[in-house]
């Protein structure tokens, strides 16, 4: 899965930063939950066979150990459905897709959640007993993907309670926290009852919302979306895209295809490291091993 392979010091950050430790007894363990999920194909010609694995690691490992395959630090929980339903309107396949997944995550994150409200005892590998809380600190996926675990709308940032209009201020919106999310949903569930999907879906859009009542986070003590899924920027759209049909482009705009190519071209190689030698406007499309 693309994204999994990072600097590990992110989540160590995220799990200093993310949680209230006051709201643990004196003396208790934090271990920071990693997930990660995403839709793969495993056939090619052969048929539309995708699987939506999802992966489960521990914040608390160690980047040199994390980053080695051969460690196994990222652990298969379960292999999510992947439906296709036979609903006319594609906003109602969409609404049905999140309900499901969150139904899903609500259920196998089930003993996660125990431990997280109410700790467990654990030997670490000294053979010494810790009290133990297993919080959700990162969240690995792609941004659509995020945006639906988040309980947002596809055009809403799924950390702040910015529109797609408003991505360009200068400033940085309010967080989108746990809170402000289940009280929207609340007041949308006082006007339409949830089971009535079309009507409470019309209901949770004026907070631009994607319509589930009941998000899998809602209930895991010390998790918050705007945070678990802020440190964790997906590596593919995140970094190399947003480089590439951004930065890169503003590069050459502000520079001009000329002075920017020069400049690659005069780079002095590196072994290990791609040399442009004809510079980089022309290029058409720009792989992750290219950057």
């Amino acid at each position: 899965m693309h994204g999994i392979c990072r600097s590990v010091s992110i989540h160590f950050v995220s799990l200093r930063t993310n949680v209230d430790q006051s709201q643990i007894p004196a003396g208790a363990t934090l271990l920071g939950t990693i997930l990660s999920s995403d839709k793969t194909n495993i056939s090619v010609l052969t048929g539309d066979c995708i699987a939506h694995l999802l992966l489960i690691s521990l914040a608390n490992i160690k980047m040199a150990t994390q980053l080695k395959l051969s460690s196994h630090a990222f652990l298969l929980a379960t292999l999510l459905p992947v439906p296709k339903f036979i609903h006319k309107n594609k906003w109602m396949k969409g609404v049905l897709e999140s309900h499901l997944i969150h139904q899903c995550l609500d259920i196998i994150l089930e003993p996660l959640k125990c431990t997280a409200q109410l700790g467990v005892m654990l030997s670490d590998p000294w053979g010494h007993n810790r009290y133990c809380f297993t919080p959700i600190v990162s969240y690995i996926v792609d941004t659509p993907e995020a945006t639906m675990l988040a309980g947002v709308g596809g055009k809403t940032s799924p950390i702040t309670m910015a529109m797609y209009k408003e991505f360009g201020n200068p400033f940085r919106h309010e967080s989108c926290t746990s809170a402000t999310t289940l009280s929207q949903l609340a007041v949308a569930a006082s006007k339409a009852n949830p089971k009535d999907i079309k009507a409470y879906f019309c209901e949770v859009q004026k907070f631009h919302l994607n319509g589930v009542h009941l998000l899998f986070w809602h209930n895991i003590p010390l998790t918050c979306p705007s945070r678990f899924l802020f440190f964790s920027p997906e590596v593919l759209h995140h970094v190399h895209k947003e480089f590439w049909d951004h930065d890169c482009k503003w590069c050459i705009n502000a520079l001009g295809p000329a002075e920017i190519n020069f400049i690659f071209s005069v780079l002095q190689p590196v072994t290990g490291f791609h040399h442009f030698k004809d510079g980089i406007s022309s290029l058409k499309q720009v792989t992750g091993r290219t950057h």
